[in-house]
């Protein structure tokens, strides 16, 4: 009901509807209405900063550098997204969500560590059966934590979407 799974209304065009009864979208009165994909947004963000990090990890930046690089370009990303979620508790501040304010910080925060010494370059990543499967642990267990959806019960907030 609060919107961190969901945008605010958007034009048909680009917003998604949601009609499940059970769902916190609906449960919010917000069911058939358009809404921005900010959970797309959101992966398509991220996927551009991996790429990114990728990229300066493999060109032998220094944990400092890949560190300050990774807050700047989260905190544009989320500055951004959060200008089109539909959370209605989220307090305002000077014409900015809160959330907003705490990506400001981080891309701040970020800026500050570019300033910086970059430290050492870090060893180039190296591509092992033991870092897949711990990758793929810890993916199964961030999955299950955010997404798990339980499509068959009628529990409120039992659906996500």
């Amino acid at each position: 009901m609060q919107g961190c799974c969901h945008g605010a209304p958007a034009s048909p065009e680009v917003g998604i509807r949601y009609r499940l009864p059970l769902s916190r979208v609906t449960k919010a009165g917000l069911d058939g209405i358009p809404l921005h994909p900010t959970p797309l947004y959101s992966i398509l963000w991220n996927g551009v900063v991996a790429l990114a990090m990728l990229r300066l990890w493999w060109s032998g930046v220094g944990p400092g550098s890949l560190c300050g690089a990774w807050l700047i370009l989260s905190g544009v990303g989320r500055f951004v997204e959060e200008s089109h979620r539909g959370e209605p508790q989220t307090p305002i501040m000077a014409g900015l969500r809160v959330y907003q304010w705490i990506a400001v910080a981080t891309v701040i925060a970020g800026a500050v560590l570019l300033a910086l010494p970059p430290g050492p370059p870090l060893p180039t990543p190296q591509l092992g059966a033991a870092a897949i499967a711990s990758a793929l642990g810890a993916g199964a267990i961030a999955w299950f934590a955010y997404g798990a959806d339980f499509p068959d019960s009628r529990r409120s907030y039992s659906h996500l979407t």
